[in-house]
């Protein structure tokens, strides 16, 4: 019988860049975030219990942090998920961080699992171990995460 349930082997990653340019990444693991839905407690005077949870009255973003594994012969400057490059006479120079969104797809059926909108990479590791694989931990900051598809 075939599960019902998504598994993270069963999962493929995919990038969109503000340009409108897709690229398959390929396997990630490690992928969690928190979405802040934007709500206030407001509390009165001589009240332990909240007078009022405001909606929209502080800010609604995305957090989050996902290991990329590398295929050979790209780097995290080829597969677009850092800011920084090296020049021709190779100097490094900051680039201005591109808005990405992370789309999370089910591999037989292409189905979106998650999207995440508006994401800036704010930090990356470099992970290279002895017999492991290698790979990039990201951290991202996003503007809306958009459910997929129903099965």
């Amino acid at each position: 019988m075939k599960s019902l349930l998504h598994t993270g082997a069963s999962l493929l990653l995919k990038v969109s860049y503000d340009v409108g340019q897709t690229k398959t990444i390929g396997f990630a693991r490690n992928l969690s975030f928190s979405v802040s839905q934007g709500q206030k407690v407001t509390y009165v005077v001589d009240s332990i219990i909240p007078a009022e949870i405001a909606q929209g009255a502080a800010p609604s973003f995305v957090k989050g942090s996902l290991n990329v594994f590398f295929p050979k012969g790209t780097t995290p400057e080829s597969l677009g998920l850092v800011p920084y490059r090296i020049g021709p006479d190779g100097s490094q120079y900051a680039q201005l961080s591109k808005y990405m969104t992370f789309q999370i797809l089910d591999r037989q059926t292409l189905n979106l699992v998650m999207g995440l909108e508006q994401c800036k990479i704010g930090s990356y590791n470099f992970v290279a171990q002895a017999r492991g694989i290698v790979e990039l931990q990201l951290s991202f900051d996003g503007i809306l995460a958009t459910p997929g598809l129903t099965l």
